[in-house]
């Protein structure tokens, strides 16, 4: 187990849901939220493995859901476009943080 990794994973992803779930209603802040947890992320997990977690994220996250919107398994009520402006950000620092979580649920490394 690697105890730092576990818990900036853990908080980080409870601070998105968290974010998600206060600032849904409004979009630019949630957009704001998301960028500035974003970068403070980025900051302070400063590896090229990181960023290009975060970037694939941000595309193939969205990518996903614009395919399931598109085919109907669902849709936002809220937004006038295909999804969220916050989405992709959100899928970005999810992925960072979801694999921070499995880095520290692991054994540690040498």
């Amino acid at each position: 187990m690697n105890a730092p990794s576990l818990a900036r994973g853990a908080l980080g992803y409870a601070l998105l849901i968290a974010a998600v779930a206060g600032l849904w209603d409004r979009p630019q802040w949630l957009l704001g939220a998301m960028l500035v947890m974003s970068a403070g992320a980025l900051l302070v997990m400063r590896t090229r493995r990181h960023v290009v977690l975060y970037v694939v994220g941000t595309v193939l996250g969205p990518l996903g859901e614009s395919i399931a919107i598109r085919s109907g398994a669902w849709s936002y009520s809220s937004v006038d476009s295909l999804f969220p402006i916050w989405l992709p950000p959100a899928w970005g620092l999810a992925a960072v943080m979801l694999v921070e979580i499995a880095n520290g649920l692991g054994p540690k490394p040498d």
